[in-house]
């Protein structure tokens, strides 16, 4: 990931009051419910 994208990233995080790997779980989450996988624990 490109240092612009992971200070946006980061950016979102604090004003969702979460952490960067929520975020990042929370999308691989839904990608994997998508492809009919099983959630990833977190």
């Amino acid at each position: 990931m490109d240092r612009h994208a992971y200070k946006e990233l980061r950016r979102q995080a604090l004003d969702e009051d979460v952490t960067v790997n929520d975020l990042i779980l929370a999308a691989l989450n839904q990608y994997r419910s998508q492809k009919g996988l099983k959630k990833l624990a977190g």
